[in-house]
């Protein structure tokens, strides 16, 4: 989590701690019985992220959670642009997760996905800013996820007024509704599903063997030798070297 963040702490650290954080949201269900969501923030430095790159992150982080006895997690991914790619990303973020779980023997874990609106730079216009929610919200929709995560008309400007806010979210409404008229290609979904589960599973097993199947030790031998990276990230721990772009079809 702390990749796309952080200038200079150390991948060792940063796991060490939020593996306290997870054994103390283990630690109350272990105690109370009571289940607490954690949430990893699938957007990492906001777009041009591979969707691949994404869900092994959030695989990644689940996992390690998981191993500290959380029984809730909740998994984001952010609308990279194109809307065959972003229904298939989310999709595959559950399917994958659900996998791995399952092939480490967890199998009493609850997964939501999260649907993040558009993270890059937001229209200026207010109208355009409206287009791009609700086209988003269609998206979300089509997607499957648990949750969208919201924008406001003035995202290019400030943090919203409640007034403002009401205004995102009713073009959002709007989306949902407008999204029981859209149709998509289940087919090239499902091609795109496959490409990036077959991505993901490369980069995490990659990591495995990195690690002797230990994925703490895995994932910092990893980020070092640069078999995983974030682009565009802060960090001098992350190697920089992947760069990413759209394609004609975006």
């Amino acid at each position: 989590y702390n990749i796309p963040y952080y200038k200079n702490l150390h991948l060792s650290e940063s796991i060490r701690r939020w593996q306290f954080v997870d054994k103390l949201t283990g630690f109350y269900f272990e105690k109370f019985g009571i289940i607490l969501d954690r949430e990893f923030f699938g957007p990492l430095t906001g777009t041009l992220i591979p969707p691949s790159i994404a869900i092994t992150i959030c695989l990644i982080e689940s996992v390690l959670a998981i191993q500290q006895g959380v029984k809730s997690v909740s998994i984001g991914y952010a609308e990279q642009g194109n809307r065959i790619q972003d229904v298939a990303a989310i999709r595959a973020l559950k399917e994958v997760h659900l996998e791995v779980f399952k092939n480490l023997g967890f199998e009493d874990i609850k997964v939501s996905t999260v649907f993040h609106q558009y993270m890059a730079a937001f229209p200026p216009s207010i109208d355009k800013a409206k287009e791009l929610i609700f086209e988003s919200a269609i998206t979300a929709k089509l997607s499957g996820a648990t949750r969208i995560m919201t924008k406001s008309p003035v995202e290019a400007y400030r943090i919203p007024t409640f007034a403002e806010n009401s205004e995102g979210i009713k073009s959002i409404y709007r989306g949902f509704l407008a999204a029981e008229t859209v149709h998509l290609s289940e087919s090239e979904i499902n091609k795109e599903i496959d490409i990036i589960k077959s991505e993901v599973n490369s980069i995490f097993t990659s990591i495995l063997v990195e690690g002797n199947g230990v994925l703490s030790s895995g994932v910092v031998s990893s980020f070092e030798k640069g078999l995983i990276e974030i682009p565009f990230s802060p960090s001098i721990y992350n190697k920089g070297n992947i760069i990413t772009a759209r394609d004609v079809e975006g």
